[in-house]
């Protein structure tokens, strides 16, 4: 997952903003297929932790959203509808 948000972060290329480093978390809901149904920005309300400018947050979740369908989510031998956080890192 990491290789592939990589590429995908060097094929859409420089961005329309100031250069920052950091990490969006984007909050992803699959179904029982593995199929994406909604994704979402998680914000932090740590001060420590500073929101990373509005376009990348956007390509964040765009990169997300471009994933291909996943592996469902098994729990004793039938698949489940599943939540899960992907850290997209920006260097």
């Amino acid at each position: 997952m990491n290789k592939y948000i990589a590429q995908a972060i060097k094929a859409a290329g420089p961005l329309n903003a100031p250069k920052a480093k950091g990490t969006v978390v984007v909050g992803c809901a699959f179904d029982c297929n593995g199929k994406m149904l909604k994704s979402m920005l998680e914000i932090s309300n740590d001060a420590a932790t500073p929101a990373m400018p509005e376009a990348y947050q956007q390509q964040a979740l765009a990169i997300v959203k471009s994933f291909p369908t996943f592996l469902p989510g098994y729990l004793n031998g039938r698949t489940i509808c599943t939540f899960i956080k992907i850290p997209v890192q920006f260097r």
